[in-house]
């Protein structure tokens, strides 16, 4: 089968049995979809799982979340995605990899160098055609068509008692939270409640002690005069 490389345009023979075809002129290698040569590209990196994990918790700290993370796994994987470009501008990117971690929302497409993938490399190969996953986009004219590799981070840990999973970009430290936050339970400081407690005894002892109506309004009345401002900066001083 004849087709023209994605990288300089001269005709190049494909053979549809092998994954990977090279061009005689540039010697770049490149796949065949729908007799159209595609070109593969991937993003280097060095696998460092302590990246992955701080860029979760800088997000979880963004997010309010203070509650200590326990670590039950983390995962590195370099997925396939179908990446199309059409001419009015933009970019679709979409999994090419049926795998239960890439259903929900993905960090996007990071920047740095798309570099070509050299031939003979062992990235897994993308079991969704871009037809299937592209739908009406993928037959679109002036439409860009390649296969991108990115590294990935997927973790699991447990928030709160609750099971949670989080997909990193490997390349910009982008995150996906794949399954949403705990609530966050909030609780009245201890130093709060005693202050609010001593002035609600206060007020409850001047009125016992004091039989008169009249005087015990004006004995309310300082109380809440001295007392109240106190507590008040009492609070905020604590804050």
């Amino acid at each position: 089968m004849t087709i023209a490389c994605p990288q300089c345009g001269a005709t190049a023979e494909a053979r549809t049995d092998t994954r990977f075809h090279g061009c005689a002129f540039c010697g770049s290698s490149f796949m065949v979809e729908r007799g159209v040569g595609i070109a593969e590209y991937h993003l280097d990196h060095e696998r460092d799982d302590r990246v992955a994990w701080s860029a979760v918790a800088s997000t979880l700290e963004r997010d309010g979340a203070g509650q200590a993370v326990e670590r039950t796994g983390c995962e590195y994987l370099v997925a396939p995605f179908w990446l199309s470009r059409p001419e009015s501008g933009g970019n679709r990117l979409v999994p090419a990899l049926r795998h239960p971690w890439l259903q929900g929302p993905l960090p996007g497409l990071p920047g740095g160098d798309l570099l070509f993938v050299p031939s003979g490399d062992d990235f897994i190969l993308p079991d969704i055609p871009a037809d299937e996953a592209l739908g009406e986009g993928a037959d679109r004219g002036g439409t860009s068509l390649s296969l991108v590799y990115l590294p990935l981070y997927l973790l699991s840990f447990r928030l709160a008692g609750h099971d949670c999973r989080a997909l990193v970009s490997a390349v910009d430290r982008r995150v996906a939270l794949l399954t949403p936050l705990p609530a966050r339970s909030e609780s009245v400081p201890f130093r709060h409640a005693a202050l609010v407690a001593g002035f609600a005894i206060t007020l409850t002892a001047s009125g016992l002690a004091v039989k008169s109506h009249f005087l015990r309004a004006a004995v309310f009345a300082a109380v809440l005069a001295v007392a109240w401002p106190v507590c008040t900066a009492l609070l905020r001083r604590g804050e």
